[in-house]
């Protein structure tokens, strides 16, 4: 519940009239209910909308008819602890059920503020039971427990909130700036580190490394249009990472260049996944629109290069590869060259 809610519940006295009750408990309603949307939202979760509008026209209702008809403090309490602990628990439900990688421990924690939350209102129903109390500015039990618990379980559920925005815009920016605009590929910064990261901290014993352009790419280029070589280098891009293993990298690594990276690849295991790729690449039309619908196939060449033991650095497995994608050009393209070293 936000600082304005208990506010409004601590100037809620018994002179007021009952429209501005009725008004203070649906603005109160409405905050938790905004809150939990809000964290929905954020976290691209499904929101069922007419359940919500359902649940509000309900509560809307509950408070008027304990208000006008039958002017009861208690009951009036507990259908917005029910309200409370209800949305409150589909706040649970969004965080544990949604896809949460780059800030999970902040989401972790605010789940637990959300449960805290719903024991708190809970608790509040129990001390109400036995209770006087029939107003909220009342200095009771209840509303003495009520309105330090939300002081305090608000202050942190939004500093939770926060973080949980900084972080995601965080890791939003650092994808976005490892990550090629167009073929939603690794950049070549991007990628030369995670392999160079990997060469010294965890290096595999063997590897394959994979460089290939695509053939003729400047003809396709100015004989259909920078638009058409777009959509072909996306096309490219999309059929290379569908062939590639969890653990195996690409990058786009200039122009109409890409690097793969192959861990645990042997030789024989290279050759037959680069002709795999490169078939895979001449046997896909790209589909364009122009004044008809149009299609436009394309092949690549490549140089593959595996080395076991790995004693030798990525610039070193990058020229090799690079002399074996010059062999495959010079001997017709649509074709891989491969080279071992030791």
């Amino acid at each position: 519940m936000s600082s304005i809610s208990w506010v409004l519940a601590l100037i809620y006295t018994t002179q007021m009239p009952l429209f501005i009750k009725l008004v203070s408990n649906l603005i109160i309603s409405s905050s938790i209910i905004l809150q939990i949307w809000g964290i929905g939202k954020f976290l691209n979760t499904k929101i069922p909308k007419y359940y919500w509008l359902f649940f509000v026209t309900i509560m809307a209702f509950v408070q008027f008819y304990f208000l006008y008809i039958w002017n009861n403090y208690f009951w009036r309490n507990i259908s917005l602890i029910m309200l409370a602990s209800l949305a409150y628990s589909m706040g649970l439900k969004y965080i544990i059920t949604s896809n949460i990688s780059n800030f999970a421990i902040t989401a972790r924690c605010l789940s637990v503020v959300l449960f805290a939350g719903i024991c708190t209102f809970l608790i509040r129903g129990i001390l109400l039971i036995d209770s006087p109390t029939q107003f909220a500015a009342e200095g009771t039990p209840p509303n003495v427990f009520i309105f330090l618990s939300l002081f305090i379980l608000g202050f942190m559920q939004n500093s939770c909130f926060v973080l949980m925005v900084s972080q995601r815009m965080y890791s939003e920016l650092h994808n976005i700036a490892q990550m090629d605009f167009l073929t939603n590929l690794l950049n070549r910064g991007a990628m030369t580190l995670k392999v160079e990261e990997i060469l010294a901290i965890n290096p595999p014993k063997v590897l394959s490394l994979i460089l290939l352009d695509i053939d003729y790419f400047k003809k396709i280029n100015d004989n259909y249009g920078h638009d058409v070589g777009d959509l072909v280098l996306q096309e490219v891009a999309r059929i290379l990472k569908s062939q590639l293993h969890p653990k195996d990298l690409i990058g786009r690594w200039g122009g109409e260049e890409f690097l793969i990276f192959l861990p645990n690849c042997t030789a024989a295991m290279a050759d037959k996944r680069a002709n795999s790729l490169r078939l895979e690449v001449a046997n896909t039309a790209v589909y364009y629109q122009s004044y008809g619908h149009e299609y436009i196939n394309c092949s690549i060449s490549l140089g593959v290069v595996t080395t076991n033991p790995i004693n030798k650095s990525l610039d070193e497995l990058i020229k090799a590869a690079d002399l074996g994608l010059y062999e495959a050009k010079a001997k017709g393209r649509n074709r891989a060259e491969f080279v071992v070293i030791g």
